[in-house]
């Protein structure tokens, strides 16, 4: 199971090298585009914790997002990683936080205030692909299945994808499901 896992994280990997910068802000401003119309639906949402992207992973740009939401007078959040552990501690961040690269390359903001993480009730995921019911592929170290597993389970796990789903990615006992998936073209019900 884990090698099957392994050769879609390689491709899809490779994939997103793939992308230019252009297509990259192209997609990350769809996505953007379909959080917020998304939205509209959802008005009672009002805490989320979001991932910042990492420039060498060619991540989604979710600042377009963080900034939309903390516009809209939402609370937001965001995580720093521990060094030696798969443990993340939420913090707050605001439109004045600033954020330096952790030793990974993650965004973090300087003067963290940390948060608990009970008023979450949306998280968007990083992954690298996802399938058609939901399970996603990420990098592979566990960070946020341990997170997602110590919120309440009706916090909504919202994918953020490059890509359309593929068929089917095999899931184990730990790995948690999402409940939407935004790409540039769709938004994804799970």
């Amino acid at each position: 199971m884990n090698s099957e896992k392994d050769l879609l994280r390689k491709a899809f990997k490779e994939k997103r090298k793939a992308l230019s910068s252009e297509e990259l802000n192209k997609v990350s401003l769809q996505i953007s585009a379909r959080f917020q119309e998304w939205m509209l639906d959802h008005p009672d949402l009002n805490h989320f914790h979001i991932f910042l992207p990492i420039a060498h992973q060619y991540e989604v740009n979710t600042y377009l997002i963080k900034d939309f939401l903390l516009q809209q007078g939402k609370s937001v959040y965001t995580s720093v990683a521990s060094a030696d552990s798969i443990e993340m501690k939420t913090v707050l961040i605001d439109k004045n936080t600033e954020f330096e690269l952790d030793k990974w390359k993650i965004p973090i903001p300087l003067n963290p205030i940390e948060a608990k993480e009970d008023n979450i009730q949306a998280v968007l995921i990083p992954l690298l692909v996802f399938d058609e019911v939901g399970n996603r592929i990420g990098f592979g170290k566990g960070y946020y299945d341990f997170f997602l597993s110590k919120l309440n389970p009706s916090v909504l796990k919202i994918g953020l994808s490059l890509f359309d789903p593929v068929a089917h990615i095999p899931s184990e006992n730990h790995d948690i499901p999402l409940d939407y998936c935004f790409t540039g073209e769709k938004v994804f019900t799970f």
